[in-house]
C-alpha cells in the first residue's frame, strides 16, 4: 500500500551519494558478464544452425564464432595420404 506524503521536510536527510566506487565497480562488473553471457548464448545458438539456415538469415558466422586453427597443406597432399596403403 503506497502513501502521499504531503509535508516534504520528511524526505530532506534522506541522501544518496553521487558516486560509490563500490557501486560503480558492481555496475561494471554486472555489464561486463551480460555481454559475456549474452556473447556465449549467440555462439550457441550459431553453432546449432547450419549453413542454409545461416546464409538463409544473413549471418556471417565469423563475426560470431572464434577462429578456428587451421593448417595450410600443399596442394594434392591429400590425396596422396589417401591413396597411400
Amino acid at each position: 500500500m503506497s502513501q502521499t506524503f504531503y509535508d516534504t521536510t520528511l524526505a530532506l536527510s534522506i541522501r544518496v551519494p553521487r558516486s560509490n566506487w563500490l557501486l560503480n565497480w558492481a555496475a561494471r562488473a554486472a555489464a561486463r558478464l551480460r555481454a559475456r553471457l549474452a556473447l556465449a548464448r549467440a555462439r550457441r545458438i550459431v553453432r546449432a544452425l547450419d549453413a542454409a539456415q545461416l546464409a538463409d538469415a544473413g549471418i556471417d558466422a565469423s563475426t560470431i564464432l572464434l577462429p578456428r586453427p587451421t593448417i595450410t597443406i600443399e596442394a594434392g597432399l591429400m590425396t596422396k595420404l589417401m591413396t597411400m596403403p
